[in-house]
């Protein structure tokens, strides 16, 4: 994963420059010792006599910073795999998630940084799980890089100009579908605080995806005007008209289109927004909602949106280790060890544009001692070439319980359900996962848990049932 250590050695010099001075800096590293059974390592359907010990070692630093001048955030793992019954399938996973942001010149020029690693299905409709401890020919390593410089100035109180530049590249191991490389630009002059119940905005993006040695590069460029009219204290009126250029490969209509949108957004109280839209784009008739309430224990959101996706925007959006709760609150926990979940709702790895069509609702409340998550999805996913079409359908529950100050209990359960236009069949996942957690000092803490996971097809060559229990130790240096 060359790219994951070129990510870490720019953030190194950003930490060697003069930038972080006067920062708030947690950095903690640790290292974990685990092992795990499971009774069917290889996913099989009907498995028998597919058992297997797994024991994993895996050094790894979490940093949180926050200064006048650098902003980051680093989660990384290096975790040795080896299977005692097949040790010429050992292994060496990365797992790395990085953002930061630097002010060069505050107030004016920035720039944003980010990378990841992780291990990633490569077909959805082939057998999958959900950790990387599994011996599959369906997952492999990805890798990726964003680098983005950012300018703004502002014309006293009359406008703001924002100006920006971003290049990006992903790598999966094995695949050159999925070698992708990204730049995008974008330019906008936005009302400044001389407008109050009428403000405005004129903006400008492109973005070209050049994907692989195949040459299905992808290019994609819009011209908005936006205006907003304040009804009342709390409702506003907005809309927008402009340009959209497409040019990629695709069996449907592609090139100039008018673009055109209209909504409101009511804030009924600081606690709670409310905004919908509907309108135009170059793929047809476009919606959007978003909804979000957060009262001192409860959060509650709602969201649907549209958009053209490409696999390289997918991986930069995936979110391993969760920096932020659902309140908004900073997370910084570094004695999660292993336990790091991969994403079971990516698309087949392709270089086709698809379009995306997403809802996602959650509902968080938090207690003294007790957490709990509920959040349910679906995303409907068409490739523009080839125009097949998959449905996820999903929920996850997630409740925490302090039982004291040493010792933590935590139950995840989650249920995906998925369709394909290809295939006259659908899948079921379901996963199950309760585990312990003990503090023995400041330093030292162990885990128990026991995973559930399990696929049911309408055809039974691809249903498959896994149980594997996991311990661990982690370290705090």
């Amino acid at each position: 994963m060359s790219d994951s250590r070129l990510a870490l050695s720019v953030f190194a010099t950003l930490l060697a420059s003069g930038v972080v001075h006067a920062a708030d800096w947690q950095v903690q590293p640790r290292v974990t010792i685990g092992g795990t059974y499971t009774d069917n390592v290889g996913l099989q359907a009907g498995a028998a006599n597919n058992e297997s010990i797994i024991m994993q070692v895996t050094p790894g630093i979490s940093v949180r910073g926050e200064g006048a001048r650098l902003s980051a955030n680093l989660d990384y793992n290096l975790q040795g795999v080896a299977f005692l019954d097949d040790i010429d399938r050992s292994r060496v996973n990365h797992q790395l998630q990085l953002s930061s942001t630097t002010q060069l010149i505050p107030g004016h020029l920035s720039l944003d940084m980010g990378a990841g690693a992780y291990q990633a299905l490569l077909d959805n409709e082939l057998p999958y799980g959900n950790t990387n401890l599994n011996i599959s020919r369906n997952q492999t390593d990805v890798a990726y890089f964003r680098a983005r410089p950012s300018y703004r100035h502002q014309f006293g109180s009359f406008a703001i100009l924002d100006a920006g530049y971003g290049y990006s590249r992903s790598f999966v191991h094995g695949r050159q579908t999925g070698d992708q490389g990204g730049q995008d630009a974008n330019v906008s002059l936005s009302s400044g605080s001389d407008f109050t119940w009428l403000s405005w905005s004129l903006n400008y993006s492109y973005q070209r995806n050049e994907a692989n040695r195949f040459g299905r590069n992808r290019n994609f460029e819009m011209a908005t005007a936006q205006i907003s009219l304040a009804l009342t204290d709390r409702v506003r009126l907005n809309g927008s008209a402009g340009r959209e250029v497409n040019s990629f490969q695709s069996s449907r209509p592609t090139g100039a289109k008018t673009i055109w949108s209209g909504g409101l957004t009511w804030a009924p109280s600081r606690r709670t927004t409310v905004s919908a839209s509907i309108g135009e784009r170059a793929y047809g008739r476009n919606y959007s909602l978003n909804v979000s309430h957060q009262r001192r224990r409860v959060a509650v959101s709602v969201q649907y949106g549209e958009d053209y996706q490409t696999y390289l925007g997918i991986l930069q959006q995936t979110v391993l280790v969760p920096v932020l709760d659902q309140f908004g609150n900073p997370i910084f926990d570094p004695l999660r060890g292993v336990a790091i979940l991969l994403p079971i709702d990516l698309p087949t790895l392709t270089d086709e544009v698809f379009l995306s069509r997403r809802w996602n609702a959650s509902l968080s409340y938090n207690r003294k001692r007790d957490t709990f998550s509920l959040s349910a999805y679906r995303n409907d996913r068409e490739r523009e070439t080839s125009l097949i079409q998959d449905v996820v359908t999903g929920a996850t529950a997630t409740w925490s319980h302090n039982v004291s100050r040493a010792v933590t209990t935590r139950l995840d359960v989650s249920a995906q359900h998925s369709e394909f236009s290809d295939r006259a069949d659908g899948d079921y996942l379901l996963h199950v996962s309760p585990s312990l957690s003990y503090r023995f000092g400041r330093s030292l803490s162990g885990s128990l848990s026991y995973r559930y996971y399990r696929r049911i097809s309408d055809d039974v060559r691809r249903d498959y049932v896994e149980n594997a229990v996991t311990g661990t130790l982690t370290y705090l240096f």
